[in-house]
């Protein structure tokens, strides 16, 4: 077992994190290869970050998702895309229905500050 793995599992209770199991899902899944436009909401999903995956970095929410599209359309398998927040949603919603039309398998997650956070800082 690597050092890595060591240290996230938690040691009081020897049970795996929620960063932990999404990861392994997504191993399991063999969704790899994250698209993303990441914000502040993002670095608990992005901390850590496996060796074995890739991040695709884009500019902006639009083109995070039109990559994700066409590398899921060239490959024939579905894609992930992690946007920032609402307002990222938002911003790739073009490319999000240009993706629908084309029937692109496609997985879509977005962060979101909690409530109390949103007149302030995000986490």
């Amino acid at each position: 077992m690597s050092p890595r793995r060591k240290r996230l599992v938690n040691p009081m209770t020897d049970q795996k994190t929620v960063h932990d199991v999404t990861y392994d899902l997504l191993r399991k899944l063999v969704l790899t290869t994250v698209f993303g436009n990441p914000g502040s909401t993002e670095q608990t999903f992005l901390q850590d970050f496996p060796g074995d995956f890739t991040y695709v970095l884009a500019l902006q929410e639009a083109s995070a998702l039109a990559m994700a599209d066409g590398f899921a359309q060239s490959t024939g398998k579905p894609a992930l895309v992690n946007l920032h927040t609402a307002a990222g949603t938002g911003n790739a919603m073009a490319s999000l229905v240009a993706a629908y039309r084309a029937n692109t398998p496609l997985i879509v997650t977005a962060g979101q500050q909690p409530a109390k956070c949103r007149c302030a800082t995000p986490i």
